[in-house]
């Protein structure tokens, strides 16, 4: 009885509520609410604000349902390719422009090759007169001053030597044109009168100032001129010292503390190596020399390597160290530049004479012979050292390097004899080790040791670097290297700082 009559109740209900319900046109769905939920409820908001724009809803507007065209083999091609047409015209075109800054830079590094050439013959030229007439030494004070004044007049910057080179390359100064002819005659006049410098800053300023000169004739962008200038650097090294390899990472690693280069990397070692193919084909002969074989590792010869490294390093130290507080010495006596030129040209000049010193002049490559020979003493160094300090406090042209090389030699070759180990050995360590340090070049240093004497010696190469590098601290023979890895954890806050900020009160 109770279950018939609910039934009754629900089906009245259920009919009365179906008779009621109101219709709703389908163009109303969107003007009094839509009905639809769930899924589809996102949909007709849509539809909603549409319609109340006054457009047609994009689900109700008719859509002829057509096939897509056929693709054709053309097309497919296209879409399937690796390289689209439009990009393997880009890539032509930037394949066509490297190709023509490479021919370019080839040409640039034969004619640094074929200046360096004849720099190097002029500079034996000079060195035979000088060992034949000694009263040349005396005209060291003249040379002084007249560098002093055409430098101050025509040289905007470029008795800096290898620090505008580096500021260059930061884009810190501009290397002018006129370098190549200054750096050539005053290095030359400085040999010729006696006075205690290298060769490398010649051919690194020549090789610079023309690649600087080239990319600006070019209009390149300030990153391509940089990448071009350390090309013109390694070209001049490599000229010089006849060492290709090396030659490239010096030009990737003498800008920077802690870093290489790498975008500069195939142009550095394309002008390295056609700036020395283009010597040696002018004639230019290299010395070489070799350790003995083989280098038999021992608890005493090990023991001597690491006591020698050290004391290279610190010597570099003392050089960078002295000829700065020389300069600052000289400035402070003597304010003006003519008359302080002078009287350092004197005291040179009068060291050189009045003690007898004349065979420590100039280059004095006998010292590195010498030195593998074991027929050094150490005075050798330590007189070639004091002069080469001197000459550079008076500001003459011609570079460090070569007499960093003649005094590691010489002090290697003696420390040899002394403790009665391998002189060779010995010897080419201090050559590569005291420069390595002084220039901030670690990985130049170890490609100078291969490329000098062989790879027999390559872990006391590296030892010889990496002992150096961390010794000279943040000294360095180029200021203008900006710091690009510290070399220590507390000195991380020096990171991208050049070397002359560091003193600055």
């Amino acid at each position: 009885m109770v279950s018939t009559l609910s039934t009754a109740l629900f089906s009245l209900y259920y009919n009365k509520s179906m008779t009621s319900t109101k219709t709703i046109p389908a163009e109303s769905l969107f003007t009094e609410g839509s009905l639809l939920r769930g899924v589809r409820g996102r949909r007709d908001r849509r539809a909603q604000r549409t319609a109340a724009r006054g457009r047609t809803p994009a689900c109700l507007s008719a859509r002829p349902h057509t096939r897509p065209p056929a693709r054709t083999e053309q097309a497919l091609w296209e879409k399937s390719a690796l390289i689209r047409p439009h990009q393997a015209r880009r890539l032509w075109l930037q394949a066509r422009r490297n190709f023509g800054v490479l021919l370019a830079l080839c040409v640039a590094a034969a004619v640094i090759g074929a200046l360096l050439a004849s720099f190097l013959y002029a500079l034996d030229l000079v060195t035979k007169l000088r060992a034949q007439h000694l009263w040349l030494i005396a005209l060291l004070p003249v040379v002084a001053v007249a560098t002093t004044l055409v430098y101050q007049k025509f040289g905007a910057g470029a008795e800096h030597g290898n620090n505008m080179v580096i500021a260059d390359i930061h884009d810190q100064a501009t290397v002018p044109g006129r370098t190549v002819v200054l750096t050539y005659v005053f290095s030359l006049l400085t040999h010729l009168t006696g006075g205690s410098a290298g060769r490398e800053g010649a051919g690194v300023a020549i090789g610079a100032s023309l690649f600087a000169k080239l990319a600006r004739w070019l209009h390149f962008r300030s990153d391509d001129r940089r990448v071009l200038t350390m090309a013109g650097v390694a070209a001049g090294f490599s000229a010089i010292f006849g060492t290709p390899f090396s030659g490239a990472f010096f030009g990737l690693e003498m800008a920077f503390v802690g870093k290489v280069s790498y975008e500069a990397l195939v142009p550095c070692f394309v002008a390295s190596y056609v700036a020395n193919i283009v010597c040696r084909l002018l004639g230019i002969a290299y010395e070489k020399h070799a350790l003995q074989t083989p280098v038999v590792p021992g608890v005493k010869l090990v023991a001597v390597v690491l006591a020698a490294v050290v004391l290279f390093g610190v010597l570099a130290r003392v050089f960078i160290v002295g000829v700065r507080h020389l300069k600052r010495g000289y400035g402070l006596l003597l304010r003006n530049p003519v008359l302080r030129s002078l009287v350092a040209g004197a005291v040179v000049a009068a060291l050189l004479l009045g003690l007898g010193l004349e065979r420590y002049g100039g280059l004095s490559t006998w010292m590195i012979q010498a030195g593998f020979s074991g027929q050094t003493t150490f005075l050798d160094p330590l007189a070639k050292l004091a002069l080469t300090m001197l000459t550079l406090a008076v500001g003459l042209q011609g570079g460090e390097v070569t007499p960093l090389f003649c005094v590691g030699a010489s002090l290697g070759g003696a420390l040899a004899v002394l403790t009665h180990t391998d002189v060779t050995l010995l010897a080419g360590l201090g050559m590569i080790a005291i420069f390595g340090a002084a220039a901030n070049a670690p990985l130049t240093t170890i490609a100078l040791g291969i490329e000098l004497f062989g790879v027999t010696g390559l872990p006391y190469y590296v030892a010889a670097a990496l002992i150096g590098y961390f010794l000279v601290g943040s000294e360095s023979l180029y200021p203008s290297q900006v710091i690009a890895t510290a070399k220590s954890h507390g000195q991380r806050y020096r990171r991208s700082r050049s070397l002359s900020e560091l003193r600055r009160p």
